[in-house]
């Protein structure tokens, strides 16, 4: 797993752009959830909220934020996070 605090970078290689449904299983470190920023090529798609108890959330990042090659998928938290897991599906669009 990971830890975001304030921030972590998971790279992602793609042969060719398409939607991608982006899931990621985390909690907070503290008492109080925390607010966690996904980004896509320093684009944002979204914001998980990150609780006490691991739960997973997912985002779907449109063919448009992706490129061929290397990508870059970046995680801000607001506080301390414990990252178990980021997955990459086909989206459901």
């Amino acid at each position: 797993g990971l830890t975001v605090d304030p921030e972590t970078f998971e790279p992602v290689t793609l042969d060719l752009p398409i939607a991608l449904g982006v899931s990621v299983r985390a909690r907070s470190l503290q008492e109080a959830p925390a607010r966690v920023s996904v980004e896509i090529n320093r684009r944002a798609i979204g914001e998980i909220v990150a609780r006490p108890d691991w739960a997973d959330a997912r985002l779907e990042a449109p063919r448009v934020l992706w490129k061929r090659g290397p990508n870059v998928v970046t995680l801000r938290a607001e506080g301390p996070v414990a990252v178990d897991w980021v997955r990459f599906a086909k989206a459901d669009r």
